[in-house]
């Protein structure tokens, strides 16, 4: 009768499937299927109805002392048990299931599902060392018996990165967790969606903390992705993946695309149960903080009131809950200007979070983050540096007794870098108090802090894939590295110790030009490896594609692309991202000397720069929002300089447009004035105090100023400022202004590090030369080069190498080409769209060039001379530079660039270039070369042809030791040469002559014997 009632239970009850008779009346079978489908109805997270299958398994083989079905149910139910949080019934279950499991001596597989069951439920207790441990033992158990590909052990993998990821907050091992386990699903041929789906999920959230926005964006669309080719109905899991997208939106601060999808995430939730939740109250939290941003403070506002009457209503014992309703209310009056308001919220929700005993520390953290900020944009930094302290205690072990004007070692932080943020506020707060009080102490702090900050920082730097991601990681936190140097300042003004100067320069050289020395480190090591091209070019051709995705978002602009574009550009992405993975790993295992070091601490000594040479100085600017600050380095000298912004940007920005656009002949006395007026200000304000202690250098030894400029800087020609300002004349002279030229020999970098670092000269010195010819087809709006052919024919008669023009000088003879060269000379044409960061490339006969492909090529020549216009122009960013394609070659290997920041005239090129080769022929520096011949073409025109649009826009980047080219001889030369030998034929002549005259044929007979 017992099987008869449950058999019908079975075929009636719309919960359980359908069995076939064979299994309804098969004892062994039954617990077996039962249990199955109790695994279905938790993966679709009806845990209600999964824990009553769960039991009735559990009966079925407990009648039928089938211990090993009987192990495997009380596991999974400890599992569910865990997930709807009763945990002490959770932990029965699991007891009672090892002590069978030991008891019966049950094989491997069924105990290493227990032991992740176990992890799985420590993790959600707070207990991580104890979760870890259970997972690590699954883990073993499951490689030793199922090898390492298999679905339970990537399984694992999941489980220990969820451990790091929620509750060490240790996101960079949770990748490498996470990574492993997709690595293993994808080899699968059936691989399980839903750990799939789990993996990618996971990816995402991890890699929204890590800051790598592009990323995290394409791995929540792939598990959006693998959740739809489910065929399944809208679910928990897809509302939650709509919820991670919009929060990464909101991240990249497009947060009316964000709001799009909390709408989306709050209807499929509504769609799943009409019923309230904690997720849908989550959702309108998110929702709530999004619309701030938007500046919808009402509609903020309504979703903070929501939330508070849903917990009230619907799970009034959720306390926390109730807490982020006040977060959400009081950000909602913070940016409504009812201060007094905002800061009671704030107040109640931390006194909430404080006392709740199952808390996240992360969470108390981040609030009070929040109310330390809001209290230092009120300037009430007593408060703010309170706060930020307890911030910073909240999630570091041990550290109650931690006061404002101590902080934890960094050993103890690098596991928590998201502490960055609390570390900044607090180094902020300290300095601000600092200058009110005027106590050392509290700036020595606030640098502690915000060195602190740094380091925490460039953990999250090195962990991020994408260029753009990194690019807008510095950018969003380059206030950190400016209040830094400014402690700085401040410090060594009272003190004048030198560190101060060499932390200062430190900084500067994190803040900038940090991806270009990456790759310039990364040419450099890969150059010395005995590793085939072949291998290495697919390496160059999968970041060539990735680049070239990046330039397509970047070719739409600002603004949010379409959803279905996006989610494609993301996926592609996280395409190339795996198999660039995937290469990496061959590579690391078929050549273990290729793995590149440690970016870390590769910086540059500021001593080696200068060497303490004669004449030489170092110049390195920093452009923050007020101040510009300017570290000086030479012969018995370091100085640390502050300047005073206000309008400086701005006069910079107008004087290199009045430069780049050359001489109006309706304005021509207007624009002299100009020029003259604001070319003596600039110097003045920018380089004159970065100067004033520099000793002066004899006439006939110039000083060498080596700059590293910032910002608009970057743009900036400092060698046609001038040092003196002629009067009020309505006479136009630009021949006879003191052009900075004329004492000083100039050349610039994006860092010291990036393009001054020494190198030795290559072994090929030859030169590669692509013209552009008089009678080339004119393609679309670029005029033809007139003097292109002339300064290609010029520079074959003064060295030696390959000459190529026309139809010759094609894109793909040069990518093939120019590793073989130690000097590349391309007087061809260019474009640049000064918006967009990969819009740059040079027009070769067969197509263009673009900046991003020089990836494909790893270079290690001398010189790379860019005769096309606006090489050295591009868009400006403010940690990374100037995206030019004189950067690009930087990034390909080059070590030197000369380069063209504006449209030059063809002809004053072609002078200036053949007599920079005439000086470098002659053992001269580079940077002297251009020097002098610079000064060659202002001294041969007149006063009109001297304007510095003509010549001033050239400039040399990267080093500037002499280099050989190997020099060939010109007519007049072989002229000169054969006449000697002329002569000297004919006085070998004469004296053979002469001698025979002296000594008769008989005379010169040997003697008879």
């Amino acid at each position: 009768m017992r099987y008869l009632l449950m058999s019908l239970f079975f075929m009636f009850n719309p919960t359980f499937p359908r069995l076939n008779a064979g299994i309804l009346f098969n004892k062994g079978q039954q617990a077996v299927a039962l249990l199955s489908h109790a695994h279905q109805l938790a993966d679709q997270q009806r845990y209600d109805s999964s824990l009553l299958v769960y039991d009735l398994a559990l009966a079925i083989a407990d009648q039928n002392r089938d211990w090993k079905t009987m192990v495997n149910v009380m596991s999974s139910k400890g599992y569910v048990l865990t997930r709807v949080r009763k945990y002490d019934l959770a932990k029965a279950a699991l007891d009672s299931a090892q002590a069978i499991a030991l008891q019966n001596h049950l094989d491997g597989s069924i105990i290493a599902d227990l032991y992740y069951s176990y992890g799985f439920f420590y993790s959600r207790i707070n207990r991580a060392e104890n979760s870890l441990k259970e997972h690590n033992k699954a883990l073993a158990t499951r490689l030793e018996i199922l090898g390492p590909h298999h679905v339970k052990v990537a399984e694992s993998y999941n489980g220990i990165g969820e451990v790091y990821r929620y509750s060490l907050h240790e996101y960079l091992k949770a990748e490498q967790n996470f990574q492993a386990a997709i690595s293993i699903l994808k080899r699968l041929p059936q691989p399980d969606p839903l750990e799939l789906y789990r993996g990618y999920y996971n990816l995402a959230t991890t890699n929204r903390l890590l800051r790598d926005f592009d990323k995290a964006l394409a791995y929540a669309f792939k598990s959006v992705e693998v959740l739809k080719s489910t065929g399944e109905p809208i679910n928990e899991n897809l509302a939650k993946c709509y919820g991670v997208i919009a929060n990464i939106y909101d991240d990249k601060r497009l947060s009316g695309r964000a709001v799009e999808y909390y709408q989306k995430s709050i209807k499929s939730r509504r769609d799943i149960d009409t019923k309230p939740n904690h997720l849908l109250a989550l959702d309108y939290y998110n929702l709530g903080l999004a619309s701030v941003k938007l500046g919808e403070s009402n509609r903020a506002l309504e979703s903070a009131d929501s939330i508070i009457l849903m917990v009230k209503d619907y799970f009034p014992s959720d306390s926390l809950m109730l807490a982020n309703g006040y977060v959400l209310k009081a950000a909602a009056l913070r940016y409504s200007d009812r201060y007094e308001e905002a800061i009671r919220s704030y107040r109640l929700a931390v006194n909430i979070q404080e006392v709740h005993p199952k808390i996240s520390r992360v969470l108390l953290a981040r609030t009070l983050r929040q109310f330390s900020t809001f209290m230092f944009e009120l300037k009430r930094y007593e408060e703010a540096l309170f706060y930020a302290q307890k911030s910073i205690n909240a999630v570091i072990p041990g550290s109650n007794e931690l006061k404002e004007y101590e902080n934890p070692s960094y050993e103890t932080l690098e596991k928590k870098p998201y502490l960055y943020q609390m570390l900044a506020i607090k180094g902020r707060a300290s300095r601000e108090i600092g200058l009110a009080k005027g106590r050392e102490d509290q700036l020595e702090m606030a640098l502690e802090c915000l060195l602190l900050a740094e380091s925490l920082m460039n953990l999250h730097w090195q962990s991020q894939d994408m260029e753009m991601d990194k690019l807008r990681f510095i950018e969003k936190n380059y206030l950190i590295y400016e209040i830094a140097i400014d402690c700085c300042y401040l410090l060594y003004k009272k003190t004048r110790e030198k560190g101060y100067v060499e932390k200062a320069y430190w900084l500067m050289e994190q803040s900038k030009s940090r991806l270009l020395s990456e790759r310039i480190q990364e040419v450099e090591h890969y150059l010395t490896q005995d590793i085939p091209d072949s291998i290495m070019k697919v390496e160059r051709k999968l970041k060539t594609e990735m680049a070239i995705l990046q330039g397509r978002k970047d070719m739409l602009g600002k603004r949010a692309l379409p959803d279905s574009l996006e989610r494609a550009i993301g996926l592609q992405v996280l395409r190339l991202e795996e198999e660039l993975s995937d290469w990496q790993s061959n590579l690391a295992r078929l050549f273990p000397q290729a793995k590149l070091k440690s970016f870390k601490n590769s910086i540059l000594p500021i001593e080696s720069i200068v060497s303490f040479q004669k004449n030489v100085v170092f110049i390195e600017y920093f452009s923050g929002t007020r101040s510009i600050y300017a570290i000086t380095a030479g012969e018995g000298i370091q100085e640390l300089v502050k300047i005073e912004a206000d309008s400086l940007y701005e006069q910079a920005e107008q004087f290199i447009q009045l430069v780049a656009k050359g001489p109006d002949p309706d304005q021509l006395v207007k624009d002299f004035k100009d020029y003259t007026r604001l070319a003596f200000k600039l110097y003045n304000r920018v380089l004159f105090p970065a100067l004033s202690n520099v000793k002066s250098a004899a006439k006939e030894e110039p000083l060498q100023l080596r700059i590293v400029p910032d910002g608009v800087l970057n743009l900036l020609p400092f060698h046609a400022l001038i040092d003196s300002q002629p009067g009020n004349s309505s006479h136009v002279n630009y021949k006879d202004l003191d052009y900075l030229v004329h004492n000083y020999i100039f050349s610039y970098g994006h860092s010291a590090t990036a393009h001054f670092k020494a190198r030795n000269p290559v072994a090929q010195p030859k030169v590669l030369a692509f013209g552009w010819p008089e009678d080339s087809e004119n393609r679309g709006n670029i005029l033809q080069l007139a003097g292109a052919k002339k300064e290609i024919d010029n520079l074959s008669k003064i060295v030696p190498g390959k000459f190529l023009a026309g139809k010759n000088a094609s894109k793909t003879t040069f990518i093939s080409e120019a590793p073989k060269y130690g000097v590349l000379h391309l007087a061809i044409h260019g474009g640049v769209d000064p918006n967009k960061m990969y819009s740059n490339f040079l027009q070769f006969a067969d197509g263009n060039l673009y900046a991003y492909e020089l990836f494909n090529l790893n270079l290690e020549n001398d010189l790379t001379v860019l005769g096309a216009c606006e090489t050295g122009y591009g868009k400006v960013f403010t940690s990374e530079g100037v995206y030019s394609m004189s950067r690009a070659f930087s990034c390909a290997g080059s070590k030197s660039q000369l380069v063209t920041l504006w449209k030059i005239g063809d002809q004053s090129t072609a002078f200036i270039i053949e007599q920079f080769y005439e000086g470098v022929n002659l053992k001269k520096s580079l940077n002297s070369a251009i020097n002098n011949s610079q000064l060659s073409y202002i001294e041969s025109t007149d006063q009109y042809g001297a304007h510095p649009a003509y010549w001033a826009g050239i400039a040399l980047w990267g080093v500037s030791t002499p280099i050989e080219l190997g020099q060939r001889y010109r007519m007049t030369s072989l002229i000169y040469c054969s006449l000697l030998i002329v002569v000297a034929a004919f006085l070998m002549f004469f004296l053979l002559k002469k001698h025979l005259h002296l000594h008769p044929k008989n005379d010169l007979q040997a003697p008879k014997l």
